[in-house]
């Protein structure tokens, strides 16, 4: 199983609520990604495509910790895009 971030190139929703990053989990990391592409996957993702929206897989970890990461409620702080990533 492997863990990833995705983050968005612009973010989604208003200028109060609004969402720049995706924490998933798959045993195959690149068909997800296709899935999520053709707008098919998360919520959220398919609604970036919907709005043209590009995204990235911009960080990875190997085992399923995608519950312990969407705990901490700060996505943006592991993307290294956005200078997290520790």
């Amino acid at each position: 199983m492997t863990t990833y971030l995705i983050c968005m190139d612009r973010p989604l929703g208003g200028p109060v609520h609004f969402a720049q990053h995706y924490i998933g989990k798959s045993k195959d990391p690149a068909a997800r990604l296709e899935t999520h592409r053709a707008g098919l996957g998360a919520r959220i993702l398919a609604a970036a495509v919907e709005r043209g929206i590009a995204f990235e897989v911009v960080r990875t970890w190997d085992g399923d910790i995608e519950k312990r990461l969407k705990a901490h409620h700060r996505a943006w702080s592991f993307c290294p895009v956005h200078g997290g990533g520790r």
